[in-house]
């Protein structure tokens, strides 16, 4: 009987070695599943920096332009006043000529 103890016993001591490898194994497949985790974080916080870079370069742009198309707006109004008051002084031009054509025959009748 006393050889069957030690017999089993030896068995359970090689079983715990065993185990004691798996763990120590398992251990090492955690540590670097860790460190690709923390990679990958790493990545993540990089991109999300990279998002709040760009949106604020988009809000930029769209600030720039709607600047821009207002003073486009303000031009296109001028434009629009010259030519406004260009087409009235073709008109007044128009209108001086007629009247001196009818002065003119005014002074021709008798």
């Amino acid at each position: 009987m006393q050889r069957m103890k030690s017999v089993t016993k030896d068995k359970v001591l090689e079983r715990v070695d065993s185990l004691t490898g798996v763990v120590g194994d398992l251990s090492g497949t955690v540590k670097t599943l860790a460190g690709k985790v923390d990679n990958l974080t790493d990545k993540v916080d990089t991109l999300v920096g990279n998002l709040d870079d760009l949106t604020v370069m988009v809000k930029h742009g769209f600030d720039e332009t709607g600047k821009r198309l207002d003073v486009l707006e303000s031009g296109q109004m001028d434009i629009k006043a010259r030519l406004d008051s260009n087409v009235y002084r073709f008109e007044h031009h128009a209108l001086e000529k007629r009247v001196e054509t009818i002065e003119i025959k005014l002074r021709e009748r008798p």
